[in-house]
């Protein structure tokens, strides 16, 4: 059972706190700023109170950081004498020879850097170096364990109700405030959606989801965001300062962030923000650069009372609220209207009551008012209104047939008998919607014929796509309607109407189609896609006409032309280009047909004659053979140091448009490409610029140089540092360099070449050998090897870790530098004869004892072998017979120290398995057992604890369960005190057994004296406090009977359990 969750483990300067896999270090002041120790005051008692740390002073060159001063809020007149005197000091110092000047300088500089600083940033600067420092180093930790321990870091209590999911990991050498610390924690429990609010005493953890809480985040003033972290939500009061609030919000809301709110007070010119500090700062220094408002400098708002006299308070209060900025209540039975706002609206408010009181009176104002209309011209109706109310504002309503009229009242009287005098006389006649199917008729043309008919009665609508007609009318208006359309469709839809097909021609057939319609408006005409053919719907004796007049435009165009197809072969343009040219200049009506084959550059056109003479001469004009142009040269120049796209820029300003120039940075060249006439010149200025001599502009050769294997990487590095400007490029084999390069730099790359494959004696060919290793470690040696010889030596190493040898591959003299270290390496001794042998490890980690073992063997035979099996607990060694009685001694002395006992321990009160529980939480969780973990058993029968560990640990488990309430373990002789085998008393040892019982506890008792003699042969007893116990009859006999405390009464019944009573399970002999 774990006391607690911390473990403090003292070092020389700094606390360092494990928590459950994490580890926090709490720093201290840094051993300079420590002081020198004080003399520990000795009180009258003996104890010895440590007396406490004197705080460093302040190191004043620290204001040189910028987030210090922003945190110090630090004007630009005292940031820029505090740089002034930072020199000054550093100056001085330079200057100082002693210590004793040093000092004096420091102090100096301390008084003017104070006198500098107010009491509250001085105050301010000092908290923020005299807090705590904590450094992070968490693995993995669950949230509620790291902010238990930063809450306890920073002396406030932890209040959460939803722990923040997953873990935390951060590990960082940086010392952190606990402001920062806080801060930084904040930062990361953002994305997460929570936050850490400090307020007060507490560290509140908030669950974000549902925003802000209410009253839950703490309000500052402005002044306190310097001492807050940049990730803490506050509520700041920033004032308005002549500012109007409605223009500072449209500045602010931008910069809130996701869970900050912001509200304008008007009536104390305040702004109330919550967010983070961050944006509050911000939000601070965006409000510095709103310019003030003439109407807030004013003053402050006022109530002001507006009576009228004239005009009408309602219509004045919405003209008010539209103009002015401020609160309008509007008392209409007292004809007055309230105004709060600041004095420069409300004078505006009162020009604008005084221009209505002055220019309408009651008389005059304009009223809106709806009229029936029966009249029939409805233009002629409104011009006669003008004429009678020239001031007044007049529409129609055409949906409901209503006047609209917008005047004053006396005009209002005017337009009203203006009405009665032109309606008809008599009451207004009804109106009906009948709903007609125009058959065979176009709407457009029956709305035509109906015209006449439509009068302000009558309202028309008309369904072009369901070809139908709405007519709302009166009934009269409705039979005449009526009358008309069947008149209409009676002639349209006769029997004598027969559809008819007609041959024209492209394009011919649309020309027909439109002259047609224009003719005869009730046939229908309709054409195919291919415009060719004309289908017609119309009587005998529109179709004597259409015949004639698609006999007359038959196969020929609008001016009696006939279209004939020619072929055009183009020699130079396209086809398909010429093709889009000349369909631009046509149109469909001109019945020009243009077909393209872009592979045999033709064209087919279908035209009449004048258009082919026309198609002809563009043809000719277009299809012309293109200037020749003056063939171009490429030129490649190598760049050497220069840049490309610098000599690029340089060149293409100095270079006429027709020389293109592009940069290889890769391959480090230069291409120019320019008309032969002008390639002299351009070379002549490339070579200048590049600083090359005549030839710069030689060609480049790729050639492959063969080498001896891993020899072409070293040919490589020479290669690349005499000629810089070349390119070299190696196989994998390192045998073949390959070298783009000039035909005098191939010339040199030749000679280095020839110079490296100077043959050698077949004596000096490398060749592999093998050397037996017996104490070396391979590796090691290898390593050693490699660095001993050069890269350039050639020299291969391989390790065969299995059979114990390093293998070469090295010249002959290479190989005598090789033996002769191995041997030096690997002594005569080494190949004594080797043993192995095995080590039983009772009550000894194994771990422990292999890495003793190691230790020991080392310097004795660095090639010894050492496993441990855990199954069987054995060490397995083979080595020297030295070795072996090294280990034989380790052994030994492992032996003689405190072995594993055995022992066993009776439970009176505690139950076997809780008791056991407790104990592994002690040493750890079971998955985490080593060899010198204690064995635990529970024998829940008979309430023991079989134990088995070293002397230590078996002290250590008594005192805990002797600490748990269990009388009688503290020592090993002690655990069979008081017990007995036969049915005593309560204080029997080893024979009582408590059970807590909550609920109904006679109940419990009377179940477990039915099912007691199922499982048990022995008597079971129920004592209660302050009473008598009770046999169990049916527990086979009455051992129980008669047994009461001293000086109570016997209970009646077999059994007396009371409220409070116990449950005690005895067992018998």
């Amino acid at each position: 059972m774990k006391t607690s969750l911390f473990a403090r483990l003292v070092s020389c300067v700094a606390c360092t706190w494990v928590l459950a896999g994490a580890v926090l270090v709490v720093c201290g002041q840094p051993p300079a700023a420590v002081p020198a120790p004080v003399p520990a005051a000795v009180p009258a008692g003996g104890a010895v109170v440590p007396s406490a740390p004197v705080p460093a002073p302040p190191d004043f060159a620290r204001l040189a950081d910028p987030g210090i001063a922003a945190a110090l809020n630090l004007s630009l007149q005292q940031t820029a004498q505090m740089r002034q005197l930072i020199e000054q000091r550093q100056v001085a110092l330079t200057a100082a020879t002693d210590e004793a000047s040093k000092a004096a300088v420091l102090s100096q500089s301390d008084a003017a850097f104070r006198s500098l600083l107010t009491e509250d940033q001085q105050r301010l600067f000092v908290a923020l170096f005299s807090e705590k420092q904590l450094r992070f180093n968490f693995r993995a930790q669950k949230w509620p364990e790291v902010l238990d321990w930063v809450s306890r870091e920073a002396d406030l209590s932890l209040v959460m109700e939803t722990a923040p999911p997953g873990v935390f990991s951060y590990s960082d050498s940086k010392d952190y405030t606990t402001t920062a610390a806080i801060d930084l924690l904040n930062g990361w429990l953002l994305t997460k959606g929570f936050t850490l609010v400090r307020r007060e005493r507490m560290l509140m953890c908030l669950d974000l989801k549902a925003g802000l809480p209410e009253g839950t985040i703490p309000r500052v003033v402005p002044a306190e965001l310097s001492t807050r972290g940049r990730f803490e939500f506050v509520t700041v009061l920033f004032p308005l300062e002549n500012r109007l609030p409605d223009a500072v919000l449209l500045e602010v809301q931008p910069l809130l962030g996701t869970y900050g709110k912001v509200k304008a007070l008007p009536q104390t010119s305040q702004l109330m923000v919550s967010d983070t500090v961050a944006n509050l700062r911000l939000i601070e220094l965006v409000l510095g650069r709103i310019p003030a408002s003439a109407g807030a400098a004013s003053g402050p708002p006022e109530l002001l009372v507006y009576p009228l006299t004239l005009a009408n308070p309602e219509q004045a209060a919405v003209v008010l609220k539209q103009i002015i900025s401020g609160t309008v209540v509007v008392d209409v039975k007292a004809r007055q209207i309230s105004v709060n706002a600041v004095p420069y609206e409300q004078a505006k408010a009162k020009t604008i009551l005084d221009q209505l009181e002055a220019n309408q009176g009651p008389e005059l104002q304009p009223q809106l008012k709806l009229y029936p209309l029966t009249a029939g011209d409805s233009e002629q109706f409104l011009a006669t209104l003008k004429l009678i109310v020239p001031d007044g504002q007049f529409r129609i309503d055409t949906a409901s047939g209503r006047l609209v009229a917008w005047a004053t009242a006396a005009d209002q009287v005017k337009i009203s008998e203006s009405l009665q005098q032109l309606a008809p006389s008599g009451a207004a006649v009804p109106l009906e919607l009948q709903v007609y199917p125009l058959k065979g008729s176009t709407p457009a043309a029956v709305l035509a014929v109906l015209q006449p008919l439509v009068d302000s009665s009558v309202r028309l609508t008309a369904d072009a796509g369901g070809r139908q007609l709405f007519v709302r009318a009166p009934a009269e208006k409705q039979a005449e309607i009526r009358q008309m359309l069947e008149q209409i469709t009676a002639g349209l839809n006769g029997t004598g109407r027969e559809t008819r097909t007609y041959f024209v021609g492209a394009p011919n057939a649309d020309e027909a189609q439109e002259s047609l319609l224009a003719m005869f408006p009730d046939a229908r005409l309709f054409i195919d896609a291919d415009r060719k053919l004309l289908i017609a719907t119309a009587t005998p004796e529109q179709h004597v006409t259409i015949q004639k007049v698609t006999d007359e435009l038959k196969g020929q165009g609008l001016d009696g032309a006939v279209a004939v197809p020619l072929i055009y072969q183009l020699k130079h343009g396209g086809a398909v280009d010429t093709q889009t040219l000349l369909q631009s200049l046509y149109t469909r009506f001109d019945g020009v047909r243009i077909t393209a084959n872009d592979r045999a550059s033709r064209l087919v056109v279908v035209a009449q004659q004048h258009q082919h003479d026309e198609i002809r001469k563009l043809i000719e004009q277009l299809d012309v053979a293109p200037a020749t142009a003056e063939p171009k040269e490429l030129a490649v120049f190598r760049l050497g140091t220069m840049d490309g796209l610098t000599a690029q820029q340089a060149l293409q300003s100095v270079l006429p448009a027709s020389v293109v120039v592009t940069p290889d940075r890769i391959g480090r060249q230069l291409f120019v490409s320019a008309p032969a006439s002008e390639m002299e010149a351009v070379r002549a200025k490339v070579q200048q610029m590049l600083g090359q001599p005549g030839s710069g502009g030689a060609t480049l050769d790729t050639r492959s140089y063969w080498l001896r294997p891993f020899e072409a990487d070293e040919a490589e590095e020479v290669l690349v540092k005499l000629l810089p400007d070349a390119i070299f490029v190696t196989d994998t084999s390192q045998e073949v360099l390959v070298a783009t390069a000039t035909e005098e730099q191939h010339r040199t790359v030749e000679r280095v070449v020839q110079q490296m494959m100077v043959r050698k004696s077949t004596g000096e060919t490398p060749e592999p050998r093998a050397y037996r290793l017996r104490t070396s470690d391979g590796t090691s040696l290898s390593l050693a090897l490699q660095t001993l010889f050069r890269r350039a030596d050639n020299v291969q190493i391989s390790v065969d870790t299995q059979a114990r040898a390093l293998i070469a591959v090295a010249r002959p003299e290479q190989h005598a530098v090789i033996e002769k270290l191995v041997k030096q390496l690997e002594p005569e001794a080494a190949a004594a004869p080797r043993q192995l042998e095995l080590y039983a490890l009772p009550g000894v980690n194994g771990i422990t004892a292999e890495q003793l073992v190691r230790d020991v063997l080392q310097p004795l035979d660095p090639a010894a072998m050492i496993s441990w099996d855990k199954s069987s607990q054995q060490l397995m060694i083979s080595t020297t017979v030295a070795g072996q009685e090294a280990v034989r001694g380790v052994m030994e002395r492992l032996q003689q120290s405190d072995p594993k006992e055995m022992d066993v321990i009776s439970l009176r009160v505690l139950s076997a398995a809780s008791a056991q529980n407790a104990i592994e939480s002690l040493y750890g969780d079971s998955y985490v057992r080593t060899g010198d973990y204690p064995t635990i058993q529970a024998d829940e029968d008979t309430q023991q604890l079989l134990l088995r560990g070293t002397k230590k640990q078996l002290q250590d488990i008594r005192g805990l369960l002797q600490k748990m309430g269990e009388p009688g373990v503290a020592t090993g002789d002690a655990a069979g005190v008081g017990g007995g085998s036969g049915g005593g008393g309560a204080g029997s040892g080893g024979n009582v057994r408590v059970i807590p019982v909550t609920g109904d506890v006679d109940g419990a008792v009377r179940r477990i004296q039915d099912l007691w003699p199922r499982v048990r042969r022995n008597p079971l007893r129920v004592l209660q406090p302050g009473g008598a116990a009770g046999g169990n009859g049916n527990a086979g006999g009455g051992a129980g009977a008669g047994v009461v405390e001293p000086g109570v009464e016997p209970a009646a019944g077999g059994a007396a359990v009371g409220q409070c009573g116990v449950v005690d399970e005895l067992r018998g002999a």
